[in-house]
């Protein structure tokens, strides 16, 4: 509860809706409950049970399941969601045991689903669980999770962390699968769980872990690395581009990878020359690099300029030009940002000061709101000044059409002040 409060704003403005355990929350009252009933006022729940046992040898617990249900309606909750396993036999485990994928079981689980369905009067959905055996089989995983929400008539949590661990442990597609599973029963999904061993991470950065740990401190964190001897700084420098290139190559090897570098003209030489180093030797390897720049920031003697040339000679090497938004794609950034529609004219009107630059979108758009100059109208935004939405320039576009201008000479400077008072389009021969 507390880190929620510290962080109330970006959870406000980031967060679609919260998952709780109700084992956890029922029956907590005083300060805590409070707080809680507060979340569950403010954002949508959905609610994730950890004990119901679907899959277990005894009797369900309608104890517990009455508990969960004024939990639900107490909170106005209408997702539940359980685990597709077995939790307890005459205690509770406190793990999550694998069911046999048999035709039995299926029957079994299934029944068990449509009691708990009836009991809460809404639908249910049911988890794909991680397991490391599966007795008695006599169908795939995939096969039984089918059959069980067909029988059931319920809905899926699809956990997609799940699949790539099972994936690993039993030597499946884990992409074939999921496009295997009923896509439209997902009621949402979890997407992240498990972490790989040290001795994976060991094998994947071989002999150069410890210069790899020089610069990335988790890795030391992570496993033992011995010191390293002094070496000549170029050859430490080249030690770390061979490390850098092993270790993504090895980790590439084990699952494809895309890195995402963003902002590369504020990049450094040093940078710059490991991404070549990168590029000229991981050609055909599960690997793809995405680095962004703006263009206009790069001039003959950035060190970027001369980075691209040497990219440029890779035969995997692609440039793609990003053009500005048009102005109903400006309509559906701004509805993205306001969370609700927004007026054409309104994003048309803003696309004509930015010319669909998605930076400059949204410093306008901030601005108009800081100033007054929009604001909600019968849920809608909408201008609410008689002045025009170009009569100034937000400052954070200030800071960014500054730093353009401040590598230009004087002289070039001058004339764009005077272009700028004839307006956006004009012959030479005006300014002249």
């Amino acid at each position: 509860m507390g880190e929620l409060a510290r962080h109330d704003e970006v959870v406000a403005a980031g967060v679609d809706f919260m998952e709780v355990a109700p084992e956890n929350w029922i029956d907590v009252g005083g300060r805590y409950g409070r707080q809680f009933r507060t979340l569950t006022e403010r954002f949508p729940f959905v609610c994730h049970g950890l004990s119901l046992s679907l899959g277990g040898p005894t009797p369900l617990d309608m104890v517990l399941l009455g508990l969960v249900k004024e939990f639900l309606d107490t909170h106005g909750i209408g997702s539940y969601t359980e685990h597709l396993s077995a939790c307890s036999d005459t205690g509770h485990l406190y793990d999550l045991m694998p069911i046999p994928f048999t035709g039995d079981a299926v029957g079994y689980v299934a029944a068990r689903v449509c009691r708990v369905q009836d009991y809460l009067g809404r639908r249910i959905g049911i988890e794909n669980v991680s397991y490391y055996a599966a007795p008695g089989q006599e169908m795939t995983e995939l096969e039984f999770i089918n059959a069980v929400i067909d029988e059931a008539d319920c809905d899926l949590l699809l956990d997609v962390n799940n699949i790539y661990v099972n994936s690993i442990n039993f030597g499946y597609d884990p992409v074939e699968f999921l496009h295997g599973l009923p896509g439209h029963r997902a009621v949402y999904a979890h997407v992240a769980g498990h972490s790989r061993e040290a001795d994976d991470l060991r094998s994947e950065l071989g002999s150069g872990a410890g210069d790899v740990a020089r610069i990335v401190s988790e890795v030391r964190d992570r496993i033992d690395v011995p010191a390293q001897e002094p070496v000549p700084p170029d050859e430490e420098r080249f030690r770390l581009m061979q490390a850098v290139t092993t270790f993504l190559r090895n980790a590439a090897e084990v699952q494809p990878l895309c890195i995402v570098l963003e902002d590369l003209h504020d990049a450094d030489r040093g940078t710059l020359d490991l991404l070549n180093h990168v590029a000229r030797n991981l050609q055909g390897s599960r690997l793809l690099i995405v680095g962004t720049y703006r263009d206009v920031e790069v001039d003959r003697a950035h060190p970027l300029s001369s980075a691209l040339a040497e990219l440029r000679r890779a035969a995997s090497f692609e440039r793609v030009t990003l053009r500005g938004l048009t102005p109903v794609e400006v309509q559906r950034m701004l509805n993205n940002l306001a969370d609700q529609e927004v007026p054409f004219q309104l994003a048309e009107a803003i696309f004509r000061q930015t010319e669909g630059n998605p930076l400059f979108v949204q410093e306008v758009i901030r601005f108009l709101s800081e100033e007054g100059l929009i604001a909600r109208t019968d849920g809608q935004w909408a201008n609410v000044s008689d002045q025009p939405l170009a009569m100034q320039i937000p400052e954070g576009l200030r800071d960014v059409i500054g730093k353009r201008l401040s590598r230009l000479s004087n002289a070039a400077n001058d004339v764009l002040a005077v272009a700028a008072v004839i307006g956006r389009e004009f012959e030479f021969t005006t300014l002249a």
